[in-house]
């Protein structure tokens, strides 16, 4: 596990949105004006307590800088835990919950790109990486690809900071398609028009590498990289990527009743 993970966090593969209830301080007093920790999902009350403390005006901020390890004793024992999560929980979590498509399940259940598995190989060194990769993608797999009674899939509950953030790094990425001249850097880019209003478009944009697990469907055919005739536009599309994408929570201020009022 710890190769996993050291391979993903030196390719930036663990989403920007990581959040787990294991590693984080909470504030007495928020988590019980949230009502508490949920019982409603044993497995999932981090995520379900991350979106009561996001209507409440709360942040859930991670430092991915910090790394806490809590591993099983060996990979027997995650096998069973992650067969137990599966068992326990009433929701599985999503970043895309409505575009799933039959050929990305299957790649998924295969073990997802052969290409990461390699890397985590080689600088790893243990031959072992893969079949246990393998293996704890396959267990994954099919347990969510069979039917299960009381189990639906939910999209992951996301804030008006996140949202900042992503937009942020969306716009940034910003190439131009045309030269000095307006003309169009190649052939591929000339016909090519902005994803909002359909006009020309002069910039292209790509979702970063660790926000990639999120689909951009805000259109057939759009895919990481997109393209928009400005800046205004393209945090338009981000914006609408990711409220697809996620559960987006605003802040809810509790109703008061006025004085006399029932």
């Amino acid at each position: 596990m710890r190769a996993f993970e050291a391979s993903m966090y030196r390719a930036k593969r663990i989403p920007a949105w990581s959040f787990s209830i294991d590693n984080t301080l909470f504030r007495t007093e928020a988590v019980k004006r949230a009502g508490g920790f949920p019982i409603e999902d044993p497995a999932s009350a981090d995520t379900i307590l991350r979106k009561n403390l996001f209507k409440l005006g709360y942040r859930w901020l991670t430092d991915s800088t910090l790394i806490s390890g809590h591993y099983r004793k060996n990979f027997l024992e995650q096998l069973k835990h992650q067969a137990k999560s599966f068992e326990l929980a009433r929701y599985s979590w999503s970043s895309s919950p409505e575009t799933s498509s039959a050929p990305r399940r299957f790649i998924s259940l295969l073990g997802g790109n052969p290409v990461h598995v390699l890397n985590m190989t080689l600088q790893s060194r243990m031959l072992r990486v893969p079949l246990a990769w393998y293996t704890l993608r396959l267990q994954r797999g099919l347990y969510l690809a069979l039917p299960h009674e009381n189990k639906a899939v939910r999209a992951v509950p996301m804030d008006d900071w996140y949202l900042t953030k992503f937009v942020r790094a969306v716009t940034s990425s910003r190439r131009s398609v045309r030269g000095a001249n307006g003309e169009a850097n190649n052939s591929h880019s000339a016909d090519k028009t902005c994803t909002w209003c359909g006009q020309r478009a002069g910039f292209a944009y790509s979702v970063p590498q660790d926000w990639e697990n999120i689909l951009p469907k805000l259109r057939p055919g759009i895919g990481r990289v997109f393209f928009a005739c400005s800046d205004l536009h393209a945090e338009k599309i981000a914006s609408k990527i990711f409220k697809d994408a996620f559960d987006y929570v605003t802040f809810s201020p509790p109703m008061r009743l006025k004085p006399g009022g029932t």
